[in-house]
C-alpha cells in the first residue's frame, strides 16, 4: 500500500534538521522512501510503501518521538488514495471535482416494494490540519431513520404544464446511492417539480439523514 507521512516542524530550517531523522525512522520501519513533497514552511510529505498506516505508525513512531523531540515534530500517516471508499457496499466515491449527483447509468425510480438498509453519500469538504486546510472527500453512511428519505423518494413527479416559466439554474444534487437487503448499491431517481427539477424536499430529507464517515481522504491543499 502506498502511504504517506506528513512531518510537521516549527520552521522550514527545523524540518530540514529533522529530515535525515525521518528518513532513518521510515527505513527502520522497514519502509522504502519513494518521494517527499514540500507542503510550505516546516510541513512535508513523505510517500512510501507499507502494509498499512496502523503498521507504519506501530514501527516507526517510537523511533520518531526520541528523533524529533528537539524539533517538536508531529507524525502522522494515511493511506494515499485520491478517492474515499463507503463502508457500506465498497463503493467509490467519484471525482470530487464532479458537479453533484452522477447521472450514468441513468436512474430510475424507487421500487416500493424493495428493502433499503442503507444510504451512502460522498462529499467534499474543507478541513484543517497541522499543514494547513485542505480539501477532503467524505464517504458517509445512513443506516437509520430512512423512512422520510425514502417516502419522498417515492413520490410521484409533478406533470409538466406547457408555457411554465422556469428558473435558469440547476440544482445540485450530493452524491448518494441506495444499498438494499442484499447489499446491492443503486442509483434512483429523485423525483422533479413542474420544471424538472429535483425536488427540494427530497434533498432536504437526504441532508437531514444520521449520517456518519466511514472514510476520509485528502484531496488537495487550500491555499
Amino acid at each position: 500500500m502506498r502511504l504517506v507521512l506528513t512531518l510537521v516542524a516549527g520552521g522550514l530550517d527545523a524540518l530540514q534538521d529533522a529530515l535525515p531523522a525521518a528518513m532513518d525512522a521510515v527505513a527502520g520501519a522497514g519502509a522504502p522512501v519513494s518521494d517527499t513533497a514540500l507542503l510550505g514552511d516546516g510541513a512535508m510529505d513523505i510517500f512510501t510503501q507499507g502494509e498499512g498506516p496502523g503498521a507504519l505508525r506501530r514501527h516507526a513512531a517510537p523511533r520518531s518521538k526520541r528523533a524529533f523531540r528537539p524539533c517538536a515534530l508531529r507524525f502522522a500517516a494515511y493511506p494515499a488514495r485520491t478517492h474515499a471508499i463507503t463502508a457500506v457496499a465498497g463503493l467509490t466515491c467519484p471525482n470530487p471535482a464532479s458537479p453533484g449527483q452522477a447521472t450514468s447509468p441513468s436512474p430510475k425510480p424507487l421500487p416500493p416494494s424493495l428493502v433499503i438498509k442503507a444510504v451512502v453519500r460522498c462529499e467534499t469538504v474543507q478541513r484543517s490540519y497541522p499543514v494547513g486546510s485542505w480539501s477532503v472527500q467524505l464517504a458517509e453512511v445512513a443506516d437509520s431513520g430512512l423512512g422520510p428519505f425514502l417516502a419522498d423518494l417515492q413520490a410521484p413527479s409533478d406533470p409538466r404544464p406547457s408555457g411554465i416559466m422556469c428558473p435558469d439554474f440547476r440544482i445540485l444534487v450530493p452524491w448518494f446511492e441506495l444499498v438494499d437487503s442484499a447489499g446491492t448499491a443503486m442509483n434512483v431517481a429523485i423525483p422533479t417539480d413542474q420544471c424538472g427539477a429535483p425536488k427540494t424536499a427530497a434533498i432536504t430529507a437526504l441532508q437531514a439523514l444520521p449520517f456518519r464517515v466511514t472514510d476520509a481522504v485528502r484531496i488537495s491543499a487550500v491555499h
